[in-house]
């Protein structure tokens, strides 16, 4: 059976590439017993007047609809890193297209494709291809505050077309699943995705950072400052840490955007906040960093902060990526986190600085997992989530 991995969306962004990741390396995994092919569809963006005047309509139609934005991949460069990441998780073939649906539709029949996994958008219910749709998370129901009334409108009409149209969707937790039917409607069509952390390895070494400027003691926070995220609550934690005696030597590194589009104003508030606790020599924003320095700044860590009010799968990114390292973690207990059954994991209240404060003292005495309990534990995770991809596959093909 032939797959297509349909890219679109997901290469725009980190933690998209990471799904993908994923999704690749559960199919790999099982691609051997039902000997499945995987080909990675990537559309991209020509330089042509007519391409250029039909993405403007595209956009112009989708902003009426209150549709996502039209996304595609605009730089070779970028092109060629999401192909040597995602080259690491399977044995691939690599399809780039001129993005419109009949030159998708044409490059499927070429390659003779069964089915497509993953689409982040409506295909539609006539698409002459099956397809297994995916809805990343309902946090526009809980926290609408974080949302204009056209993006909650936008995101329920694009869910509820997904959830119509395609015969197979899978999310990446059960408590998204949860969500659907409460919120949408009742449904045999979702598959919940089990926890599989990216584990590879050979991809890194623990390296000596030297840098004068980072300190040798420090807490992680690897997210996006988006108002989710909830830095506020760490940086309240790290303060309220040093007040109950904490050592000040350890300090707290931040990586990630610093930009939440939904709030422009959002850093800036937080680094006024990082002045009124008095502990701006304390913490380090890193902003974007590349992927490997990134990685090695959490081996180096006492432990991994992730203070999320929202996620769609257990744990967001950093915590897939701690637990896939054996790192010691602290992660808030909101029910898509309860779903994480991995040693070395602390929960704290939600946007409760305290009982933060009290976990990041706990915590330092944690040690990093021994090798072979993570390659066990890969392996079996590895196994769990290619089985349940696959299902998705057999539902979307009425196989």
């Amino acid at each position: 059976m032939k797959i297509a991995i349909y890219a679109e969306y997901f290469i725009d962004w980190g933690g998209g590439i990471d799904f993908l990741r994923i999704i690749l390396k559960g199919l790999n995994k099982v691609s051997k017993k039902y000997n499945l092919e995987l080909v990675v569809f990537i559309p991209i963006k020509t330089n042509s007047t007519f391409t250029g005047l039909k993405l403007g309509i595209k956009k112009i139609i989708n902003k009426v609809l209150r549709k996502k934005k039209y996304h595609i991949a605009n730089h070779q460069f970028n092109l060629e890193h999401v192909k040597n990441v995602l080259s690491n998780e399977a044995n691939l073939t690599f399809v780039t297209f001129n993005h419109s649906e009949s030159n998708f539709i044409d490059e499927l029949k070429h390659h003779q494709i069964d089915v497509i996994i993953p689409s982040f958008s409506n295909l539609g219910s006539s698409f002459p291809f099956p397809w297994v749709g995916y809805i990343y998370d309902l946090q526009h129901k809980y926290y609408p505050n974080f949302f204009t009334v056209s993006d909650i409108q936008g995101r329920d009409e694009s869910f509820k077309q997904i959830l119509s149209n395609a015969k197979a969707v899978i999310v990446n937790g059960q408590a998204v699943k949860n969500d659907i039917e409460k919120y949408y409607q009742k449904t045999n069509k979702v598959v919940s995705l089990p926890f599989c952390p990216l584990y590879n390895p050979e991809s890194i070494e623990i390296n000596s950072f030297v840098n004068k400027e980072l300190p040798s003691k420090y807490f992680i926070v690897s997210n996006q400052f988006w108002k989710h995220k909830d830095h506020k609550t760490v940086f309240n934690a790290l303060a309220t840490f040093y007040k109950n005696g904490g050592d000040k030597n350890i300090h707290l590194i931040c990586t990630g955007g610093t930009q939440d589009p939904r709030d422009p104003n959002y850093f800036s508030e937080l680094q006024e906040l990082i002045v009124r606790l008095n502990i701006k020599e304390q913490i380090h924003i890193l902003g974007y960093i590349e992927k490997e320095v990134q990685l090695n700044l959490m081996l180096n860590s006492i432990a991994v902060i992730q203070a999320t009010l929202f996620e769609g799968g257990p744990g967001g990114g950093s915590i897939y990526e701690a637990v896939a390292y054996g790192m010691p973690s602290i992660v808030s207990n909101i029910p898509i986190n309860k779903e994480l059954m991995e040693e070395n994991l602390l929960f704290f209240n939600a946007g409760n600085a305290d009982d933060l404060a009290l976990k990041m003292q706990q915590v330092i005495s944690y040690k990093k997992l021994p090798k072979e309990l993570i390659i066990a534990n890969a392996e079996i995770n590895q196994n769990k989530l290619g089985e349940a991809l696959y299902k998705a596959i057999l539902m979307a093909t009425n196989f």
